[in-house]
């Protein structure tokens, strides 16, 4: 598998927000094989930060917190 490497320099902004990140996303290679790609990846990669930052430890559904389809 490859890894994920820089295809430009970065450059931070001064102020950051979540576009800069996105950004920054968007300059890494992405090494998946285009036809199965159904996400881009600078979005799965923030849905991923975001989730770290906010305490979540894993991406398994709770059962207590689904509901099911009756």
């Amino acid at each position: 598998m490859k890894s994920f490497e820089l295809t430009e320099p970065f450059t931070p902004a001064p102020h950051t927000s979540s576009r800069a990140i996105l950004d920054y996303f968007s300059m890494l290679s992405d090494p998946r094989q285009c036809w199965r790609v159904v996400y881009p990846l600078p979005e799965v990669l923030m849905l991923v930060l975001c989730a770290t930052l906010s305490g979540m430890e894993d991406f398994a559904p709770e059962p207590s917190r689904c509901r099911r389809r009756q």
